[in-house]
């Protein structure tokens, strides 16, 4: 069923259409949300308060046909107001497939549990951007609206992870040879 059908039964209240909606993006949101937090409880508390805000929001959703992403950057603003200096680990990344530039050839031969313990040790917020960047797809302008900063900074927060995520990856090259 069309997004756009799914929404305008939504804004109208009918139970069938939210449940649609529900089923449609829950488990792409617990994806993301477990990514950002440390067990599934917390992810599901965050997706809760997503949906909340999702259905109270979809009155201003513009339909441009990007409603995943919307429903995205809302858990993920939910997620990192709601965080108070918790640490962020990442649980499932089935979406990432190479994407970080610099790394791929030294990284052949790691497996993506290796690499995501990695990336684990990246100092935030680096770390952060790294993620929202190259696994989640937001531009540098939407990471600073969601963390506050500036597109310039948020691309040298990315620069400094990729930096870091190569010297970690050359440092663990040494120690398996």
């Amino acid at each position: 069923m069309e997004d756009i059908k799914i929404i305008h039964g939504c804004l109208k209240n009918d139970r069938k259409y939210q449940r649609i909606l529900l089923d449609k993006y829950s488990s792409a949101l617990m994806a993301t949300a477990l990514r950002y937090n440390c067990d599934s409880h917390s992810a599901k508390d965050m997706i809760q308060e997503t949906w909340i805000k999702v259905f109270h929001g979809l009155k201003a959703y513009e339909e441009d046909g990007k409603l995943l992403a919307w429903m995205k950057r809302i858990l993920i603003n939910t997620i990192l107001k709601s965080r108070e200096k918790k640490t962020i680990t990442i649980q499932d990344l089935d979406l990432w497939n190479n994407e970080i530039e610099g790394i791929q050839k030294a990284s052949d031969h790691l497996e993506l549990e290796d690499m995501m313990k990695m990336i684990k040790s990246i100092n935030s917020p680096a770390k952060e951007i790294f993620m929202m960047y190259v696994i989640d797809g937001f531009s540098h302008n939407e990471i600073g609206e969601l963390m506050g900063i500036k597109a310039s900074t948020s691309r040298v927060h990315l620069s400094n992870a990729r930096k870091r995520l190569v010297e970690i990856i050359k440092k663990n090259e040494q120690l398996t040879i």
